[in-house]
């Protein structure tokens, strides 16, 4: 729908909602990172993690059962990164920040 009080426009993305689960599925630390952070599912589930920069670029992809360790090469600056963190059918989003 269109608002009469403005160019925007309103309605629904056809994205749906997450499962309530996902929230604690998965344990990410430390965050901050400096040389390393570990990404952890419950239950020694299988675990997939996407690591993107701050413009939504593909960093490295992680795949593993329990826990995955990511170790970014020393030339990726500090900064903010985002991990997509899948676990069975949950799906989870983190903002990570790296430090030295």
């Amino acid at each position: 729908t269109e608002s009469r009080l403005s160019n925007e426009v309103m309605g629904s993305t056809g994205i749906s909602e997450l499962n309530s689960q996902s929230v604690t599925s998965v344990s990410v630390s430390p965050n901050p990172f400096g040389e390393r952070v570990r990404f952890g599912a419950v239950a020694d589930r299988d675990i997939s993690v996407r690591i993107y920069d701050a413009k939504g670029s593909l960093i490295t992809s992680l795949i593993g059962t329990g826990v995955v360790t990511w170790s970014p090469e020393a030339s990726l600056p500090a900064g903010i990164f985002f991990a997509e963190i899948r676990t069975g059918d949950n799906l989870r989003w983190v903002k990570l920040a790296r430090i030295y």
